[in-house]
């Protein structure tokens, strides 16, 4: 799954009204759209996308935009055998905000998420005059610089990331109420030895007193 995807461009999308009974397909905003791919660190990440091998040469459809002129709308291939390489998972890791450190165990959604599919409703879209690529919704219109699945991915990962905190801190607190139930048994045992302890000694201190009170005088 090759792409040219710019994910982490981040500016807001433009609209598209009509574009579902037009069939224009219209760029988002292009404001500060170079400087937001450029701070993203996600520019010209490979992952599921649009087959741009053909499209220079009169490929795709071209359709008119307005926002972002003419446009060109692309088809996505699927690669079965497509696997994310591990730069490829901590750039989108940390595009969805994970901590590269603590939630190695959640690379699973970075993983997944940079596999996954356009909805049906979405195409890939390439501009002809900056060769940027976006996505166009044909159903309602909505463009979009990011994958349509990101956000999905994300909420995904917030969700997990919660869990987790969850039941670690619910571990940490049965942890912690264990050692305390500890320490108050093995202090409640202390406290009976010292009690049998002290029970001995009076005891023995009585078999002492009667035996001195039992000898004749001198």
């Amino acid at each position: 799954l090759n792409s040219t995807t710019p994910l982490g461009a981040k500016p807001g999308p433009g609209g598209g009204g009509g574009a579902g009974n037009n069939g224009g397909a219209n760029a988002p905003s292009n404001n500060n759209n170079s400087s937001s791919n450029a701070s993203s660190g996600n520019d010209g990440m490979s992952r599921g996308g649009p087959d741009t091998s053909n499209d220079g040469g009169g490929g795709g459809n071209n359709m008119s935009g307005g926002a972002g002129g003419d446009s060109i709308v692309l088809e996505e291939e699927i690669d079965p055998n497509y696997t994310p390489t591990e730069e490829e998972v901590l750039e989108y890791a940390r595009w969805l905000r994970m901590d590269l450190e603590k939630d190695r165990d959640l690379f699973w959604i970075a993983r997944e998420g940079l596999k996954a599919p356009l909805p049906k409703e979405w195409k890939p879209c390439k501009t002809r005059d900056t060769e940027e690529i976006y996505y166009f919704n044909f159903s309602n219109g909505q463009s979009t610089w990011d994958h349509p699945c990101d956000e999905y991915y994300r909420s995904l990962y917030e969700e997990h990331k919660r869990k987790k905190v969850e039941e670690e801190k619910a571990a940490h607190d049965t942890a912690k109420q264990r050692a305390q139930s500890d320490v108050a048994m093995l202090t409640g045992r202390q406290e009976e030895q010292e009690e049998k302890k002290e029970r001995r000694k009076k005891k023995k201190k009585k078999k002492l007193d009667r035996g001195s009170a039992a000898l004749p005088p001198p």
